[in-house]
């Protein structure tokens, strides 16, 4: 997406969304659902593992994940002939479509939209991506119950 396109509601969203999507990352640490990464046992939060272990049985997918999931967000993949958007999420449980969909939307938020096409440079369908990932992420919290306090915790000191 050019510079210019991005005006202060998808500033804002972007903003709403990492730091939603971060604080569900740091709340999956903190519960230890997490996996050691690297050569400097590093964590990671275990999407696919612990955590879609803990929930698969009881997720209901809202709306909204089945929103996400409608409006399928790509990832540019390489081909013999180059690179392409592709549609690219097989996943069989609903759980795991929510994931893949929330973490594909952070991944090209993050990595994409440098190459036009994939609706990234789409300031429309961005915001609608990003809103619909932020209130899905609101969704697995409150789903999870275990990780809610940590996810959202108020701060009262001023730093």
């Amino acid at each position: 997406m050019k510079l210019d396109w991005i005006d202060n509601q998808i500033s804002q969203l972007a903003v709403r969304f990492f730091y939603k999507f971060s604080r569900f990352e740091y709340s999956m640490k903190q519960v230890e659902w997490c996996k050691e990464i690297g050569r400097h046992s590093d964590i990671a939060p275990d999407w696919e593992g612990m955590f879609f272990n803990s929930l698969k049985t009881n997720y209901v997918a809202p709306e909204t994940a089945r929103s996400l999931r409608a409006e399928d967000p790509k990832r540019f993949r390489r081909r013999a002939d180059g690179f392409e958007w592709v549609s690219c999420n097989n996943e069989q449980h609903a759980l795991l479509k929510t994931i893949f969909d929330l973490k594909t939307v952070r991944n090209n938020l993050f990595h994409g939209g440098k190459h036009e096409n994939s609706g990234w440079d789409n300031p429309k369908r961005t915001k609608k991506l990003l809103s619909l990932s932020i209130e899905v992420i609101d969704d697995l919290a409150v789903q999870t119950g275990t990780i809610c306090g940590d996810f959202s915790i108020h701060y009262s000191s001023d730093y």
